[in-house]
């Protein structure tokens, strides 16, 4: 009897029958077959699929709800008799063709990205320990570089030395999360660090708790206790600003080396409280500014994740996918008490512009509200100075030339501020 399962309790032994994928997307010659080594299992995984069916009357091993044969050692299943010849196997990587081997390496490094936290690695100081693995990540190859077995890994330079970007799982957030703890509450004392790069460091803390709840709230967007959350990175955001009176210098990540939305929304967020102190804001319209910009893509939690990382450009119908991350995002917030009334803007009309080209509503001049004409900036410039996998990242110069040049679409008044905030510190990091 046919049953569908999770690729999570795939098992040596089962036998497939279906993969919930087009045939032509996958690496396997026909979708039914005995699964006999574990690099089959992670193969399947790694597709992205979340469920395949099996055939437990064609299967040695059964589903977990199932009844398995007491003591069977899994990793001995290929000498066990198997019942009927095997339809298909997993063909070696040598023999698969280019096209096949594209559609294999995107879905893996789609699946692994969404499983990973991008983190900065500045916050691992050299001499400490983490009882946490770690993954290295160039261009879009991802690799373990210390995989933690029940014994504390020490940060060395040759960690922090490592060309590309650190990730962890996200099953380690919360071993990371009590990590960043302990080194927020060292003094200049504790470490070889000079005062004011522990500050830089501490202000990095600010960040990545910020990015940590964010990716957790695009995994379950309803969630009132995680907007709880968002609202107190908000204001920690915002004081941190404001202790560095409004100076960007060493709060923002120049030339990101890939997207992330949880970062990205960070980023945003800093940027456009910086840009809303610069023009007056206070208190309750600070906070909503920030809120938004904090929240403004949320919707993208009801995008594909193979849209949302994929490793080259949409498609006109992705793209059109992609889009609806604005009116879903609406969706999701309008009914939240803790989201202040205001906070609605930067999440409807951060890629709304003056000239009326923008979306979803095509509005343009004052018709748009001010704080989507500021997170409208910054979602630009940010989204410019990150690399991706088809592009790289434009320097800080750069990108504002082209949102220069592209003046009937932001406001002139705004991004002067802009320039002016930036110019203060970022630019001359650039």
């Amino acid at each position: 009897m046919r049953k569908k399962i999770s690729v999570d309790d795939l098992r040596m032994g089962m036998f497939v029958d279906g993969l919930d994928v087009q045939w032509l997307k996958q690496s396997f010659l026909e979708h039914q077959f005995l699964i006999k080594n574990e690099q089959q299992i992670r193969t399947i995984q790694n597709l992205g699929v979340s469920h395949v069916f099996i055939d437990p009357d064609k299967g040695v091993v059964q589903h977990p709800e199932g009844a398995p044969e007491e003591g069977r050692d899994r990793k001995t299943i290929d000498d066990i008799q198997i019942k009927q010849d095997v339809k298909a196997e997993v063909p070696p990587v040598e023999t698969m063709t280019g096209a096949e081997k594209e559609v294999v390496e995107a879905r893996e490094y789609v699946y692994k990205k969404n499983n990973l936290l991008q983190i900065a690695k500045n916050t691992l100081l050299e001499g400490s320990a983490i009882d946490f693995s770690l993954y290295g990540k160039k261009g879009m190859m991802i690799k373990p570089l210390a995989e933690y077995e029940n014994r504390e890994i020490v940060i060395t330079d040759d960690f922090l030395s490592q060309k590309g970007e650190l990730l962890i799982s996200n099953e380690d957030m919360p071993k990371y999360k009590a990590y960043l703890r302990e080194v927020a509450n060292y003094t200049a004392s504790d470490t070889s660090m000079s005062k004011e790069t522990l500050i830089i460091v501490k202000n990095t803390i600010i960040k990545e708790n910020s990015k940590i709840v964010i990716k957790e709230l695009l995994e379950d967007p309803r969630s009132g206790g995680k907007i709880k959350e968002c609202k107190t990175a908000v204001q920690d955001m915002i004081d941190n600003i404001l202790n560095n009176k409004g100076i960007m210098t060493n709060l923002l990540t120049i030339n990101k080396h890939d997207y992330y939305t949880y970062t990205h929304s960070v980023e945003v967020c800093m940027l456009s409280v910086g840009i809303a102190i610069a023009l007056g804001y206070k208190d309750r319209e600070l906070f909503s500014m920030g809120i938004g910009t904090l929240l403004h893509d949320i919707g993208k939690s009801a995008i594909p994740t193979e849209i949302i990382n994929k490793p080259a450009k949409l498609t006109e119908e992705e793209f059109a996918t992609m889009k609806q991350h604005v009116s879903k995002g609406f969706d999701m917030l309008k009914f939240h008490k803790e989201v202040p009334d205001d906070a609605i803007f930067p999440v409807l009309e951060h890629h709304e512009k003056v000239s009326g080209m923008g979306y979803p509503f095509g509005i343009k001049g004052e018709d748009i509200h001010h704080a989507g004409m500021i997170a409208a900036i910054a979602d630009a410039y940010d989204a410019l100075t990150t690399e991706r996998p088809y592009k790289k990242a434009m320097n800080p110069f750069k990108a504002l030339k082209i949102i220069r040049g592209e003046g009937e679409d932001f406001d002139k008044d705004i991004f002067a501020q802009f320039v002016k905030m930036l110019g203060r510190g970022v630019l001359s990091k650039g």
